[in-house]
This record gives structure tokens, C-alpha cells and sequence, in this order.
């Protein structure tokens, strides 16, 4: 399926910047918008595969993790089920909201940092991946309040999903004039209409 390898290949991405830069804590990765959790099993099961020794053991505090956010209470239940029944509860945590405040206060709550003085994150506490999949007018506006919170770190890979799809011209503007700014790099994968 090309969504999930699309995720796979840019995971992997996110993943080998975390080790080669030497990242500390744990590789964190966060999805917005859930729906029914597609997404998050194929995200889970990359991290699982990526951090987890073949034939042992879940580990008890996994050094990866998925916290996904889902608006709607029914869908988050939902996928909640679904990321169960794959075994990935560990890996995988599945949040009902739709505000990003609570996106940042909660990788700051329960990954153990709090804000320092300046308002940043301290401690290394960092999303090494962020996929947007969610309410599409509020993909530029939530990755623009992820960037201020301090979260994405250097060598951080968003994917966005649909942005060509559904016309989010403001968005697609926005990274391509950071692109040129020479702070992120960008590339557009053109895939079939979804559905």
C-alpha cells in the first residue's frame, strides 16, 4: 500500500536523524488526526520493528512512541481497538483531541518536561516525527504552534497528507517559502485520489 510505505520510508528518515544526531530519550512520533487508525497500526508497527529485538519480550517503557490525536470520540475509541488488536499498546497511544495545545502539553506532560524560562521545552524531549492527517485547515496553523512550542527539533520530517488533494494552498505555500529560507527541505509525493 503507498500510504503506509510513504510513512514507512519517512519514518525511517525521521528515525535514522534520531540516532545519527545523537538525539536522547525516547524517538517520539506524533500523528494528527486518527480516524480509525490505519495510520497509527502502520506507524506502531515501523517503530516496533525499528526499536524492538526480534524474539523478545514488549519492552516496558518501548524507546518509541506514537501519540496519536483524533477529534472525534467514536473514531478514537475505535482506533484505540484496532492498535489493541495489533498488539501495539505499547508503541501506540491514542488521544481524543483536536487541540493542539493539548498535543504539546501532553508530549510535555508524559514525557517528564516541563518549560523552562524561556517558554521552550527543556530536556530533550522532541517529536522526531509529525504527520498531519487530520482537519486540513488546520495543517498549517497547528505545525506553525508545534514549531513555536520548541518540539520539532532539527532533522524533524512532517508529512502532510492530501495537501495537493485538497487544495491547502496556504500550507504548501508556507513550506516552500521556508524551503527557500534554506531551514527545512521539502518534497511533494504525488500519489492516486485517495478513495
Amino acid at each position: 500500500d503507498l500510504k503506509a510505505k510513504i510513512l514507512r520510508d519517512a519514518l525511517e528518515a525521521a528515525c535514522d536523524e534520531h540516532h545519527k544526531r545523537r538525539c536522547g530519550g525516547r524517538f517520539l512520533a506524533v500523528e494528527l488526526g486518527t480516524y480509525c487508525g490505519y495510520s497509527a497500526v502502520a506507524i506502531g508497527r515501523a517503530l516496533r520493528d525499528r526499536f524492538s529485538r526480534p524474539g523478545a519480550p514488549a519492552p516496558r517503557d518501548a524507546p518509541a512512541r506514537l501519540y496519536s490525536f483524533e477529534a472525534d470520540g467514536k473514531h478514537a475509541r475505535r482506533a484505540r481497538e484496532i492498535v489493541s488488536l495489533a498488539g501495539l499498546d505499547d508503541w501506540v497511544t491514542v488521544r481524543e483531541s483536536a487541540d493542539v495545545r493539548d498535543v504539546v502539553g501532553t508530549i510535555r506532560r508524559r514525557e517528564g518536561r516541563s518549560d523552562d524560562e524561556a517558554g521552550g521545552p527543556s530536556g530533550d524531549a522532541k517529536i522526531g516525527f509529525l504527520f498531519l492527517d487530520h482537519d486540513k485547515d488546520l495543517y498549517l496553523s497547528d505545525l506553525r504552534a508545534i514549531e513555536t512550542s520548541g518540539l520539532l527539533r532539527e532533522g524533524s520530517v512532517v508529512v502532510a497528507d492530501n495537501v495537493l488533494w485538497a487544495y491547502i494552498e496556504t500550507y504548501v505555500e508556507y513550506v516552500r517559502s521556508r524551503a527557500k529560507q534554506n531551514v527545512l527541505e521539502t518534497e511533494t509525493v504525488e500519489c492516486p485520489v485517495e478513495y
